[in-house]
């Protein structure tokens, strides 16, 4: 706990959101940008990121089912939001190696990181999630090139390209049929 000193959870919590935070968006980046391309997540630093999850997992007390995200802070700790099977979702401080968990703590409902749940990261331990129409479901790996779970994408939630077809709109049924709506 002498790591953590004065700085608490919530100085943590913190430091994960201005880890994870983005610029501004404005109207020039969005033309700019192509639309297909992917956009980076906490899941791209999942090879570094595994020995602390797996700490958290296996060592924090918590029957997790996945996590929401994940955190380096500074160059020795990182930090894990587990997500277990009721929805709850705890904050876990580990060591970055993995050697050790430092800290666990209940998350409140209102709590949200940016990128939190995008993607979602699924131990292979557990069930295999079941892609859907909005739920991409991609193999995670490590460093090795080793399955070690699944990514789980919303990609509901992401603007989709529109095609010719969006530019024109159809009538509604009460116009067709000569009413007014």
């Amino acid at each position: 706990m002498s790591r953590l000193g004065a700085l608490g959870m919530a100085g943590l919590v913190v430091l994960a959101a201005c880890a994870g935070s983005e610029p501004p968006v404005t109207n020039a980046h969005i033309a700019a940008a192509p639309v297909l391309e992917p956009q980076p997540d906490w899941a791209t630093e999942l090879p570094a990121l595994l020995p602390a999850i797996n700490a958290c997992l296996a060592r924090s007390g918590v029957h997790a089912t996945g996590v929401t995200k994940g955190w380096a802070i500074a160059d020795e700790l990182a930090g894990v939001r587990l997500l277990n099977a009721s929805g709850d979702r705890i904050d876990c401080i580990a060591v970055a190696d993995g050697r050790e968990v430092i800290l666990t703590e209940k998350v409140w409902s209102a709590s949200q990181l940016p990128g939190e749940r995008s993607p979602l990261f699924t131990p292979a331990t557990a069930d295999r999630p079941s892609a859907s129409q909005c739920l991409a479901v991609s193999v995670a790996r490590n460093a090795v090139g080793r399955a070690v779970g699944w990514l789980s994408y919303d990609v509901c939630r992401q603007p989709r390209p529109a095609g010719p077809s969006a530019a024109i709109q159809p009538q509604n049924s009460s116009t067709r049929n000569g009413h007014s709506g």
